[in-house]
């Protein structure tokens, strides 16, 4: 009886070797096409994120935590953003499937082999330290909401305590990217496609159960917990409202739906990557072994699923705009300088329906 990892080693038969080809060629072919079709989207979603940061950084009555670690998780977005761009500008069509079949996979172990490899490792470093960066500044919100509203006279933390924290996301976010890389090999099948390898089965076992605590479970207890006391206080607070000014209190709670909003956009999609990677490195299957298992359920599934973070990258600064007209205001001069200035007025001024879930923080207010 057969193991699988003996299935994989099996040197496949021409019919075999011809299905794979075609439909791995077939994949780099959709997935050119398909990063052409992206870029403008790519170059306008780095752009908001971008200018968001700078916003940010402008206005003063953005100098709080806050919005701090919104511009840490806009800035990572943006390169993450800009490291999809580039990478997808250097596909070309040499990625679409050709009729013949070579006679040996392994013979172009060249340049192109070694550069798409440095590619992949790069790309991958970059893509998990910038979704490692968001999710954590995403926990941090949360914490800090919490601190904001259940604590009436607590203040803004000073610039060096915002500082110190920004640095430890980052540098937590760049070393486990980094720990990941090691994880990531190219294709041999096609020049546009990034596998994982698994030369250590226990080490990948225990980097990518660390790795899912701490880019998704303990964020999420931290957030949803946070979250829940929050809902919880402002409901007990509701007797004693008129001791809270009506001004301050609309404000914190248009920063409370805005925080909620980001951050539930970001987790929810971000959930089915988060638990395929922890599934796949106990299994020990990689991309080579799923094409060679014909399993085209997965093969469709697992980009699609990296794909939703990418999605949260570019709409998040959207959802931001759609609670503050500061940064609204901002993304309208960019867009639309060429309208009068009435019709500009009245794009600031339209506002976006609320969710529905976010109804308790409405309740009983003007």
């Amino acid at each position: 009886m057969t193991t699988p990892s003996n299935e994989v080693n099996m040197a496949p038969t021409n019919d075999g070797l011809r299905l794979v080809l075609s439909f791995v060629q077939s994949m780099s072919l959709l997935q050119f096409s398909f990063s052409k079709i992206l870029m403008p989207i790519l170059i306008i979603a780095i752009i908001n994120n971008s200018l968001l940061v700078l916003v940010v950084i402008r206005e003063k009555a953005f100098h709080k935590s806050t919005y701090y670690l919104l511009c840490n998780q806009a800035l990572a977005n943006a390169i993450c953003l800009t490291c999809v761009f580039i990478f997808s500008s250097t596909l070309t069509v040499s990625a679409a499937p050709s009729n013949s079949i070579p006679n040996n996979i392994t013979q172009s172990q060249s340049a192109s082999s070694i550069s798409n490899y440095s590619n992949c490792t790069l790309s991958s470093i970059i893509y998990h330290g910038s979704y490692t960066v968001s999710v954590l500044s995403l926990a941090f919100i949360a914490l800090d909401r919490y601190r904001v509203v259940t604590q009436s006279n607590a203040k803004n933390y000073d610039i060096k305590a915002i500082l110190v924290t920004n640095v430890l996301i980052w540098l937590v976010g760049w070393v486990n990217g980094y720990f990941f890389s090691n994880f990531i090999d190219h294709n041999v099948l096609s020049l546009t496609v990034c596998d994982l390898k698994f030369d250590s089965p226990q080490l990948a076992q225990a980097y990518f159960t660390i790795n899912f605590i701490l880019t998704y479970l303990l964020p999420t207890i931290v957030i949803v917990t946070s979250y829940i006391l929050i809902i919880r206080y402002l409901k007990r607070e509701h007797s004693q409202i008129k001791s809270i000014a009506k001004i301050k209190r609309k404000r914190r709670n248009r920063v409370i739906k805005m925080s909620m909003v980001i951050t539930f956009f970001f987790l929810i999609p971000a959930s089915p990557w988060a638990i395929f990677s922890l599934i796949i490195s106990f299994l020990q299957i990689n991309f080579s072994d799923i094409v060679n298992y014909n399993n085209t359920t997965v093969i469709i599934l697992a980009p699609l699923f990296q794909l939703f973070y990418l999605l949260t990258c570019i709409v998040t600064p959207a959802l931001i705009a759609s609670y503050n007209k500061a940064i609204k205001s901002a993304f309208v001069l960019i867009y639309f300088f060429y309208l009068p200035k009435k019709w500009r007025e009245t794009i600031i001024n339209f506002k976006i329906p609320s969710c529905i879930i976010f109804h308790p923080f409405n309740r009983g207010h003007p």
